[in-house]
């Protein structure tokens, strides 16, 4: 499973459009205490469109972000990934509190 989370010095940043970074964490389904992280820099990549087409380029199943709107839920659940929103703290913690349930 792959979860992206929004992210700025290890917390959950507050906009997925506006994200200049994704933490992705890749957990194994079979032993979810092995996981793997990596920092995804966006680039020049901004906005709903852009930002939904590098998570499906990056396999990512579930994006979490502080704020997101409903266009960027849509291209989100456009391409089968579930978008979760509303959340702010450690990007870390809440990577490991959405894989165990």
């Amino acid at each position: 499973m792959k979860i992206a989370i929004s992210y700025k010095d290890g917390q959950i940043f507050e906009h997925f459009g506006h994200a200049e970074l994704f933490a992705i964490y890749e957990y194994n389904e079979d032993k979810p205490e092995e996981m793997t992280k990596m920092l995804l820099e966006c680039g020049d990549r901004h906005g709903h469109k852009a930002m939904a087409d590098l998570m499906k380029e990056n396999g990512v199943e579930i994006v979490m972000s502080g704020h997101m709107g409903t266009e960027a839920k849509n291209q989100l659940l456009a391409y089968g990934i579930i978008p979760v929103a509303g959340y702010c703290g450690d990007a870390d913690t809440a990577a490991d509190m959405l894989i165990s349930g």
